[in-house]
């Protein structure tokens, strides 16, 4: 007993006079497959020093992950020459946290759970600096609409003798750990085009309408509250066209196929006025999600930071 409390004080005293200490913790226990899987990095700069991360030969440290699949499996890292960290200065006493989404640097298609730990190093440090492990779980979600369209030519080039290429839109209900979510995943039979997150499944009175236009386009009406609803169209590559959020009058916003060129409009209701009719980041659970360039140098953001848009 008394040797066990004496390797526990010897690794804390280690800790305490580190030059700087590293933490990580997924932003969720459960990520969708082909979704980003952010993982939070927080740094403390121990040392009187400041600590920058730069591509000059001096200073270029950076941040390494270890990745275990099931029974300790170890997933390789892409080949990319690109260093996480570079561009930032740790101060003298600074604490920061930064989120990396780790599918963008290794391969976590495969469904089940993953170990990760991270590895800190740097020229002037005298050893690397290794965070604790952390898991998180990677899953296919439960599907809850389907729709299989043919790809357009807009070109005008395909002959009639042209086989149609099929794609598949594809409406999924995930688990995340904290809340149920839909996603939207365009794929085809060899490979998956976009994920696309589109909002919170908030019960059986709140169920999304879904639609796809004579064009290949995708069309999701989500109510958000009793009063606010949030439009988006995406088209069959995964791009958002549109994003609006609409409000309900005496009229409740719905999507209607127009019969004469089977395109899609939003008809009742009326255009929300953002500060106004709402406010997005604190209020509402809007998810339309995007990767972003990593690092992000502070916290994890807003669902503003998430937008398909920006």
């Amino acid at each position: 007993m008394k040797k066990i409390l004496f390797l526990l004080l010897m690794l804390a005293g280690l800790q305490v006079f580190a030059q700087i200490t590293i933490n990580i913790k997924p932003s969720h226990t459960d990520f969708m497959k082909y979704d980003a899987v952010r993982i939070r990095v927080y740094l403390k700069n121990y040392s009187s020093m400041p600590i920058a991360f730069g591509q000059n030969e001096k200073i270029r440290g950076d941040l390494d992950f270890i990745v275990y699949h099931r029974n300790r499996k170890l997933v390789n890292r892409y080949p990319s020459k690109k260093t996480i960290l570079s561009g930032i200065i740790l101060k003298p006493g600074e604490t920061r946290t930064i989120t990396i989404n780790l599918a963008n640097y290794f391969p976590l298609q495969e469904r089940g759970d993953y170990t990760v730990m991270a590895i800190l190093k740097h020229p002037r440090f005298t050893k690397n600096y290794r965070s604790n492990e952390t898991t998180f779980r990677v899953g296919d979600g439960t599907l809850y609409w389907t729709r299989t369209f043919g790809i357009p030519d807009y070109t005008g080039r395909t002959s009639y003798k042209d086989k149609i290429q099929p794609r598949t839109y594809n409406v999924k209900i995930f688990n995340n750990g904290i809340a149920q979510i839909y996603f939207l995943v365009i794929e085809d039979d060899d490979k998956v085009y976009a994920v696309k997150r589109l909002g919170f499944n908030l019960g059986s009175e709140y169920r999304p309408e879904l639609l796809v236009d004579s064009t290949a386009r995708f069309h999701a009406m989500l109510q958000i509250t009793p009063k606010v609803f949030i439009y988006y169209r995406y088209n069959f590559d995964g791009k958002l066209e549109k994003r609006q959020v609409y409000m309900r009058t005496t009229t409740k916003p719905l999507l209607l196929v127009s019969p004469a060129d089977g395109s899609v409009i939003v008809d009742g209701g009326r255009v929300a006025v953002k500060d106004t009719d709402y406010e997005e980041i604190k209020d509402l659970p809007f998810m339309d999600h995007i990767e972003e360039e990593e690092p992000k140098k502070e916290g994890f953001g807003t669902f503003e930071d998430l937008r398909d848009d920006k």
